[in-house]
């Protein structure tokens, strides 16, 4: 091989070399089965002025010119080598439930889908800890790409495990967060207009969510239960709030000024006093919850 240097290790079961020739680093699986018997195949040509090891990653870091990349498997994607674009400052990996691939641009971090090996989240934090983790599918990578353009969003969180293409977007420019649905070949739909500083997911049949500005929280109701009815219902006045189940019907309370009392998610008309210094100290919440506007 006339390599310079040679490192051992693992991959796809196979006992492999690193090897260094001509300023480049390659990959070779090798089977030794006496010393005049030894069996060499290419599994990645010279071309990376670093490799970085696969182990138990779907991927390797690779560098070239002082960039990197990341390089698929190449027993499962072919031409792997060849795809890979080595444009990247830096590239953190952080494993929890999945592999995440942190990538710094500008000294500036984002997150970057490792199959796809597109940016789905803009290089727009100043460490790897405040960039938001999350999976996503090949159709969501479509959609984020339309939400960039029309929307003009710099970060777009999916309503994860939903799969009906309701996502979060922050608009670069004015940095308020809105809501919007994104089913495949139909316009973006606004479902929360982007005025928010934060907005809550609707839980599952939710008629109504939580929306924060300026520090406080208020309520928005659901397009999918009301139509051109929607609109924020409760304004954004409180603290913190928690919601029961009574009857089968969502009451809420929330906190005003270190004190608890029930509102009226539908009208945002306070339905008891704000003189409650715990949850448990609520009265019984005896007041009709309507669940519907009256036309």
């Amino acid at each position: 091989m006339k390599a310079k240097k040679i490192e051992w290790g693992y991959f796809g079961g196979d006992e492999v070399a690193k090897i260094y020739k001509n300023k480049k680093w390659g990959l070779y699986a090798i089977s030794a089965y006496d010393k005049d018997n030894i069996e060499i195949n290419t599994i990645i040509q010279p071309k990376f002025d670093s490799l970085g090891w696969f182990d138990d990653k779907p991927f390797a870091i690779v560098k070239n010119k002082n960039k990197y990349g990341i390089l698929l498997n190449p027993y499962e994607i072919e031409n792997a080598a060849n795809k890979v674009e080595c444009k990247f400052s830096k590239i953190l990996i952080k494993k929890k439930e999945a592999y995440y691939t942190l990538v710094k641009e500008n000294n500036l971090w984002g997150l970057a889908d490792w199959f796809e090996q597109e940016i789905i989240i803009d290089c727009i934090y100043k460490t790897p800890d405040e960039v938001p983790l999350q999976n996503v599918s090949p159709w969501e990578i479509a959609i984020i790409k339309r939400a960039k353009k029309q929307l003009e969003c710099d970060v777009i969180l999916f309503d994860s495990g939903n799969g009906d293409g309701v996502f979060k977007g922050r608009n670069k420019n004015t940095k308020k967060w809105g809501m919007y649905q994104d089913l495949e070949g139909a316009e973006i739909k606004t479902l929360i207009p982007a005025n928010y500083d934060d907005i809550t997911f609707f839980s599952w049949n939710g008629k109504f969510t939580a929306v924060t500005q300026n520090g406080k929280i208020g309520f928005y109701l659901s397009k999918f239960s009301y139509g051109e009815q929607t609109k924020q219902s409760v304004s954004c006045m409180y603290d913190d709030y928690k919601l029961y189940d009574h009857n089968n019907v969502i009451k809420l309370a929330c906190l005003r000024d270190d004190n608890w009392g029930w509102v009226d998610w539908l009208t945002g008309e306070e339905r008891s006093e704000f003189k409650y210094k715990t949850q448990e100290a609520l009265p019984y919440p005896a007041y009709v919850q309507k669940e519907w506007i009256e036309e």
